[in-house]
């Protein structure tokens, strides 16, 4: 099971009132926590949900909107060069768009849902520490007629999740104080989206006519611990190795070096081979294996293991492109 990090703080509810714009909120809610785990800029849920409401991509969420069409929608009312949203002290105003994907550059915003509770259960674990949230299209038992209802899941139960029992994630809903959270089961899990906010502009006034264009925020220690832990669970060493060696300056070895040794470890690190690594900081797969630690004598050694099999595929893939940094 993917590794876990503290559950997120909790949002007041808000309530979308008689209209079926449950997917706008579900998704304001999930944007907006989202801004702020992954760059510390706080944007008011209401001003997304007005704009939702607003633009002519997405004017359908009063009457009922799939989850990834107003992902789809909200990108395009981004492309609009005067569709600004303010931060809460209307100082700064950004443009963002949304992507299910985590290694997203600022020209590729795919929007893929996921289908299967266990893998959203897993994404979820790992970004909830970043206040990341999902998207998620479930039904309502007590109404099976009803087209379904959109949600935005933050956090998962752990302590329930074990090898007979089905995962279960709470949920932030929209309407109010009557049942301010819900539960996503295995039961009433239809589909969902991990929503990753990428900022792709931002820019400052200081009076009516100063607009300036000032450079894009940086990604929290939140996110990229999480970014991180995403790329252990996914067995991408070669962008595990990088995203170690750019955190190192900014967090300390002592933490990063953990990782590592979750990542790598399976008893093929010890806690000298993890102060070498600390102290060396290797940029590339290629520096790292000339430390001489991942030698072939303890690759061969716990060979049967699936951790080394992706070191050895990891090892002749860089010394095929990392040569000439040695």
């Amino acid at each position: 099971m993917a590794a876990t990090g503290r559950a997120p703080s909790l949002a007041l509810p808000l309530d979308q009132g008689g209209w079926g714009t449950c997917a706008a909120y579900a998704f304001a809610n999930a944007v907006s926590s989202g801004l702020m785990g992954k760059y510390d800029v706080p944007i008011e849920r209401e001003e997304i949900v007005g704009m939702l409401k607003q633009q002519p991509e997405t004017a359908r969420v009063r009457e009922g909107i799939d989850i990834k069409a107003i992902c789809v929608g909200w990108n395009q009312i981004m492309e609009k060069p005067h569709i600004w949203i303010d931060d809460t002290n209307k100082t700064k105003s950004y443009k963002f768009k949304v992507t299910s994907k985590i290694c997203s550059s600022t020209t590729e915003f795919a929007v893929d849902q996921i289908e299967n509770i266990n893998d959203a259960y897993q994404q979820l674990s790992i970004f909830q520490a970043a206040e990341i949230q999902i998207l998620t299209h479930i039904i309502i038992p007590d109404h099976p007629d009803h087209g379904g209802h959109a949600v935005s899941a933050f956090r998962t139960y752990d302590a329930f999740r074990t090898n007979d029992a089905a995962p279960k994630m709470r949920a932030m809903n929209s309407w109010g104080a009557n049942q301010p959270t819900l539960n996503v089961t295995r039961e009433n899990f239809v589909k969902c989206i991990l929503l990753n906010v990428v900022i792709t502009e931002k820019q400052s006034s200081s009076g009516r006519l100063d607009i300036v264009t000032e450079e894009l925020p940086v990604t929290t220690l939140a996110w990229e611990e999480a970014y991180l832990m995403w790329h252990v669970e996914n067995g991408e060493l070669r962008n595990l190795i990088m995203a170690w060696a750019h955190l190192e300056p900014r967090m300390g070895g002592s933490n990063i070096s953990y990782m590592i040794y979750n990542a790598l470890g399976h008893n093929l690190l010890n806690s000298e081979d993890i102060k070498i690594i600390a102290s060396s900081a290797p940029a590339t797969l290629h520096k790292l294996f000339n430390l001489g630690i991942l030698g072939d004598e303890k690759l061969e050694k716990y060979g049967s293991r699936g951790i080394v099999q992706l070191i050895k595929r990891s090892i002749s893939d860089s010394e095929d492109g990392d040569d000439e940094e040695s």
